[in-house]
């Protein structure tokens, strides 16, 4: 990344990936990258994380273990379980909205430092649940009520 950064123009770089990746705590036991942006670059490190309730992602089907996957297609993803940060941002007024964790408001920002599960949903059909806090993690969460694949 930094090899990428000193080379751009005006130094500004924007890196889209799961956001796992760009999480800035350790939460597939080893630093993700992150990890590494937010301790190199500190404040001028911001991430927006994606998020959705229900709905179609376009993921790489995987059958078992020792069996190929079965290429990218359209899968269906349920409500996320009570008690995930999904299952609240699903009761909200706006279906789609996206949020600043650093929030004034004392109520939001203990909900958003308080360890909860967030689906975590990557290039495989199979989602992980991750218990983390957002506002340590992210600045920012685009949340979508409701998903589908247009491939």
């Amino acid at each position: 990344m930094t090899w990428l950064k000193n080379r751009v123009k005006d130094g500004k770089v924007i890196v889209w990936a799961h956001n796992g990746h760009l999480a800035r705590s350790d939460l597939y036991g080893y630093p993700p990258l992150g990890a590494h942006l937010d301790r190199q670059y500190g404040s001028r490190y911001a991430v927006i994380a994606t998020d959705f309730n229900h709905g179609e992602a376009y993921v790489n089907i995987f059958v078992a273990r020792n069996k190929p996957l079965l290429g990218f297609r359209p899968r269906y993803f349920p409500p996320a379980p009570e008690k995930a940060y999904e299952f609240y941002f699903a009761q909200c007024r706006h279906q789609h909205f996206i949020l600043e964790t650093a929030t004034k408001d004392e109520v939001l920002a203990k909900f958003l430092r308080t360890p909860k599960d967030m689906r975590m949903i990557g290039a495989w059909n199979i989602p992980a649940y991750k218990k983390l806090s957002i506002a340590d993690n992210f600045d920012f969460i685009v949340y979508l009520g409701k998903t589908r694949s247009q491939w």
